[in-house]
């Protein structure tokens, strides 16, 4: 991907075609990942609000929270329960 450069992002941004919308990703290092017709799909202001609705999620901790349900996921696989 190439690297996308917005004013007030508290967190990188990527443009690559690997995703069909944008997505965060990363508990370490948080990035933000966007489709490769990001430009050209969204206006200005519709870019701006996803920008800054992945980048709340990085804020929140919600990659941390979905992490964490993952790995209890996996220690109580056989409980079904757990899904």
């Amino acid at each position: 991907g190439r690297p996308y450069r917005a004013a007030d992002l508290d967190c990188d941004a990527v443009i690559t075609p690997a995703v069909d919308g944008p997505a965060a990703t990363g508990l370490i290092h948080r990035l933000v990942l966007l489709p490769a017709d990001f430009e050209q799909r969204f206006t200005p202001e519709q870019q701006r609000l996803a920008l800054l609705h992945e980048c709340l999620h990085h804020r929140r901790g919600d990659l941390w929270a979905s992490a964490a349900a993952l790995l209890g996921a996996a220690a109580l696989w056989f409980n079904p329960l757990t899904y």
